[in-house]
């Protein structure tokens, strides 16, 4: 009944965007009686404007409804973002349409999942989270799939019925940001990566994240099994530019390259 009502109540009265599905495959959408024939625009956008479009804290700035607590309601905010989007066009953009597989641990509303999907023309999209309630974002190049980080067992099995070699081209760990479930989540899908592909952990702190900085700082890379196979190369690090709170602790991403 509780469905029933929100669906009918969806027809004539808006609600928030995460209550309705966007089709990111669908030739046009709708805008009043007209069609928006948005694919070849939003195929040419840049990732950073992408972000911004789609309101992932990615981008560098961004708009969106949140809870203001000195004026006690909700209200409209221009949000300061991480501003990540020129780093991973920095490393990706040459070869953009070459990137074929993809997985996004944690993807909350699924902006950047659609930002992604844009960027990466050719590429397939596996979202692992806990919770796609709040995901309404669908094409026929993105698939979910529940699956908890930090629960090793559940990623072997993912690993084993999606029938996943080395064949991963990019994995973003955007997930609990809690040092054992990004260690646990890396050791098992750096390893299926291929030569030359990368591994993202975004939001990593200095205070949170010792021992995965520990770890990455350390050459013999003792979590990984030893093989030829698993072999880190370079790695990037860049500081999160957010500037509006001196308690935030999520301050770097890392892009990390297989040999």
């Amino acid at each position: 009944m509780k469905k029933l009502l929100k669906d009918q109540f969806a027809k004539y009265i808006p609600l928030p965007e995460n209550n309705y599905e966007l089709d990111l495959s669908a030739e046009y959408h709708d805008y009043f009686k007209e069609k928006s024939y948005f694919q070849k625009i939003c195929q040419n956008l840049s990732l950073e404007q992408l972000f911004t479009m789609f309101k992932t804290d990615k981008a560098q700035i961004y708009y969106r409804v949140v809870y203001s607590h000195r004026q006690k309601r909700f209200v409209r905010s221009i949000v300061e973002g991480h501003n990540y989007g020129g780093t991973y066009e920095k490393i990706f953009q040459k070869n953009r349409k070459n990137i074929k597989k993809i997985i996004e641990i944690g993807s909350l509303e699924g902006g950047s999942t659609a930002a992604f999907h844009f960027y990466f023309l050719n590429a397939k999209i596996h979202c692992l989270d806990i919770s796609f309630d709040r995901n309404k974002i669908v094409s026929r190049r993105i698939t979910k799939h529940y699956v908890d980080q930090s629960d090793e067992e559940q990623l072997k099995s993912f690993i084993n019925k999606k029938f996943i070699k080395n064949d991963l081209d990019i994995v973003i760990d955007d997930g609990s940001h809690k040092a054992n479930d990004i260690l646990i989540t890396f050791k098992n899908l750096f390893p299926k990566i291929k030569k030359n592909g990368w591994y993202v952990i975004e939001d990593l702190s200095k205070s949170w994240n010792k021992d995965v900085l520990k770890f990455l700082n350390n050459k013999k890379n003792t979590i990984l099994p030893k093989n030829v196979n698993n072999k880190i190369g370079r790695i990037f690090s860049k500081r999160s530019e957010k500037s509006w709170s001196k308690n935030n602790k999520q301050n770097y991403v890392y892009f990390i390259q297989k040999k």
